[in-house]
């Protein structure tokens, strides 16, 4: 019984003091941040994307408005790539009024994907604004 007890204990012990993943992801945002802007040296380019991709779902996730200006640059620029929507979606989340009116663009921009103009929607209504308040609509 003795060793099961330990092994309990063990596991315990690691849930308590394992990371939490927002405190984890907060403290890699500068790094994070570094690799959606720049393709490491060595790395090759399809590797960068998928690796590109990840760092701005944990941007997203983080709860660092320090991510907030990368996020809307990549929504303004990649337009055709899904890390627009994994953008989309992590403005979304970071909750900064600073997303809305990249985010209002999007919403109403009918050359985007509908599926990136349906996650500009969801993440607008996430920060309590509509996608038509005043931008892209021709009177």
């Amino acid at each position: 019984m003795r060793p099961m007890l330990l092994g309990v204990a063990a596991a315990a012990a690691a849930v308590l003091i394992a990371p939490r993943p927002a405190a984890a992801q907060q403290a890699d945002v500068p790094a994070l941040i570094q690799l959606v802007q720049e393709q490491p040296a060595g790395m090759d380019r399809a590797t960068w994307k998928d690796r590109r991709r990840d760092a701005a779902r944990k941007l997203g996730a983080s709860g660092d408005k320090r991510a907030v200006p990368v996020l809307i640059e990549l929504v303004e620029t990649e337009t055709f790539d899904i890390i627009g929507e994994i953008a989309i979606e992590g403005l979304g989340n970071l909750g900064d009024a600073a997303a809305i009116e990249p985010l209002q663009r999007v919403a109403a921009d009918p050359a985007r994907d509908r599926s990136q103009r349906d996650l500009a929607k969801k993440a607008l209504a996430r920060l309590g604004a509509k996608p038509d308040d005043g931008v892209g609509s021709a009177g």
